[in-house]
């Protein structure tokens, strides 16, 4: 949203031949950066900090964690 809201910007101005409108509206600009910032921020959490998920066993409700292999918990499953 914010990297399209600032596109409209720009593009209303070049339409107008006037460049005023880009800084007569910082709002929108702060808010598209804004936008922006947390898009960017939340895809690097997403895709590089935290990449892999941990996993339910529907069948027995128990929560798998992504750096235990299944080997681990057969071996040291509460009876």
């Amino acid at each position: 949203g914010g990297l399209f809201s600032m596109l409209q910007l720009i593009l209303d101005s070049w339409n107008m031949g006037d460049w005023s409108g880009i800084a007569g509206n910082p709002a929108k600009i702060a808010m598209g950066a804004i936008s922006i910032v947390f898009n960017i921020i939340l895809s690097l959490q997403h895709y590089i900090l935290y990449p892999t998920r941990a996993s339910i066993n529907i069948s027995s409700m128990e929560y798998i964690p992504p750096e235990l292999p299944s080997s681990y918990l057969d071996t040291y499953r509460n009876p």
